[in-house]
């Protein structure tokens, strides 16, 4: 047998080094709090022109620890429709560090991932002060602050985690959702995720 020279030593010592603090890093990660548990219920959404009574369960999804998604792989997206087409959904997605989290609240976020397929260009809208997340952003599309928009998207982090709320609704002409509704919408996932975090 061959004996291993001083080369082929160091290069063993310096793979197993690094493979050991990738490891370390995060280790078999599961995160403190279920992101299925920052999802708020169909009853909790305001019964407003896209309201809770008319709403049907669209699509549930959730992964623990297998498939990713925003560079998550423990996350969880629940969404809802109405007849006319109007929907609804939220999304949460943990991250093993707060770094992690940061790094995809920009790598991810709605612009990076959708911004080629939207209709129209979103408008950045100045966020509630009293939200609780520790990087807040709220777009609208297809319209504005003062008329209402035909998509809501509110996009936050919580620490180790990232929050997606998206109201929206292309399929009825005309219809925009008001900016007052919607963050009243924003303002019941925020306490449920601050609440949950907790």
């Amino acid at each position: 047998m061959m004996k291993r020279t001083g080369i082929w030593a160091a290069l063993t010592v310096a793979l197993s080094t690094v493979l050991f603090s990738a490891c370390a890093q995060h280790p078999a990660y599961r995160p403190r709090v279920d992101p299925a548990q920052l999802i708020i219920s169909q009853s909790q959404i305001p019964d407003t022109h896209c309201g809770a009574r008319g709403l049907k369960d669209l699509r549930q999804a959730s992964s623990v620890g297998e498939k990713e998604s925003r560079g998550s792989k423990w996350w969880t997206l629940r969404s809802w429709e109405a007849e006319h087409g109007c929907e609804v959904s939220m999304a949460a997605y943990s991250y093993p560090a707060t770094e992690d989290a940061e790094n995809n609240f920009t790598r991810n976020s709605p612009q990076a991932v959708y911004g080629s397929s939207w209709p129209s260009e979103p408008t950045e809208v100045d966020a509630p002060t009293s939200l609780g997340g520790n990087k807040v952003q709220i777009l609208c599309l297809g319209g504005n602050a003062d008329v209402g928009c035909s998509d809501w998207i509110y996009w936050a982090r919580y620490g180790d985690t990232l929050v997606n709320v998206e109201v929206f609704d292309f399929a009825t002409p005309g219809i925009r959702l008001d900016k007052e509704t919607f963050l009243e919408f924003v303002g019941i996932a925020d306490r449920k995720v601050v609440n949950e975090l907790a």
